[in-house]
């Protein structure tokens, strides 16, 4: 099966990010750790400028593995490694 990337009609990008952080609002996470709740607050700001979202990657491809599960904080710092994002996969 061929992938073709999917084409959004051109939109306002504010008016896009409040549709998606509207969506999303009640499902995010919502970290204890400084660290994480300060890379998380940043993340929402690209989603409700219209900058970033969940539901496709850079290439417009309909990501099918979006959703994370977070269980422990500590673990998922330990894992990033100094990445330039946590939540970025």
């Amino acid at each position: 099966m061929i992938k073709k990337p999917v084409r959004i009609a051109p939109h306002d990008k504010k008016h896009f990010g409040h549709i998606m952080h509207t969506l999303i609002k009640d499902q995010l996470f919502d970290p204890k750790h400084p660290e994480l709740k300060s890379e998380m607050n940043e993340q929402l700001k690209f989603v409700i400028n219209g900058e970033w979202t969940y539901l496709f990657d850079s290439n417009e491809n309909f990501l099918n593995d979006s959703a994370r599960l977070i269980e422990d904080e500590e673990k998922l710092l330990s894992d990033s490694n100094g990445k330039s994002s946590i939540f970025n996969r």
